[in-house]
């Protein structure tokens, strides 16, 4: 069996990946604790969390503001 935490391993890689690319096509990424709406035109927040009963998004795009 593999280690603790490293069947998340290929999601990680994953999400690094999807950063990389989203940061390379002009995407600010950030987290959700930490997100700023006014640091760029374009912002791709990680792990944003919907209404209550919809769970949440690996990523929310949001131009100028709006998603």
């Amino acid at each position: 069996m593999s280690p603790t935490g490293s069947r998340h391993a290929p999601e990680a890689r994953a999400r690094e990946k999807i950063d990389a690319l989203l940061a390379e096509a002009g995407w600010l990424v950030q987290d959700r604790d930490d997100m700023n709406l006014t640091a760029g035109d374009a912002i791709a927040v990680r792990e944003f969390k919907l209404e209550k009963g919809h769970g949440y998004v690996d990523y929310l795009l949001f131009i100028d503001g709006s998603p």
